[in-house]
């Protein structure tokens, strides 16, 4: 089992920032995301409250994150799922889908996740109609009708996304108000 002095789960903004800290303290520096890298903001069409900058793509700031954690010595693994973290002879072992690591440390950095529906159908069409990310798969729907349901920032960012890829973009509530912030809105 290779050995590092800090084993990070989730390369989002936390993950990476705290990856970027640890790799430049001198710090053997695993990051391991079951993805890509980057979290939401990664999704992010634009990112308006980020210090520094009024308003950054999501992808390129992230990109600038990944690069400072590669450019500091951080090891990352996409594509790799952390299963397991236990104590073992003083050691804490992080299992994952593809190996086993030893650690000094384990910094959990999970972020959020998408909200299902919970409808009949939803598992059945996931990935074949039903997605969460849509800028992972929205370009698959281009000149299509698209519904996107929700009102709040992930679903409006989404629909702002959609609207330069799809034919119509509709946008389904449940509630009276938007809970978005209204940045977003406009």
């Amino acid at each position: 089992m290779e050995y590092y002095d800090v084993i990070i789960a989730g390369a989002g903004p936390a993950g990476l920032t705290a990856a970027i800290y640890a790799a430049r303290g001198g710090l053997g520096t695993l990051l391991i995301e079951k993805m890509i890298c980057g979290g939401q903001p990664a999704i992010a069409r634009r990112v308006e409250n980020y210090p520094g900058f009024e308003s950054i793509d999501g992808w390129e700031l992230i990109r600038s994150f990944y690069s400072q954690a590669i450019a500091n010595g951080t090891e990352i693994k996409e594509d790799e799922e952390v299963l397991n973290v236990y104590k073992s002879e003083g050691f804490k072992v992080v299992e994952t889908d593809e190996d086993r690591y030893l650690a000094g440390a384990v910094i959990i950095a999970s972020g959020g996740r998408p909200a299902k529906l919970k409808v009949s159908g939803e598992e059945e069409y996931l990935r074949k109609g039903v997605h969460y990310c849509a800028q992972c798969a929205g370009y698959a729907y281009q000149n299509k009708k698209v519904a996107v349901i929700g009102g709040g920032d992930s679903a409006l960012t989404a629909a702002y996304f959609m609207s330069d890829i799809a034919e119509n973009v509709y946008l389904i509530v449940r509630s009276a108000e938007l809970r978005s912030e209204k940045v977003i809105v406009g």
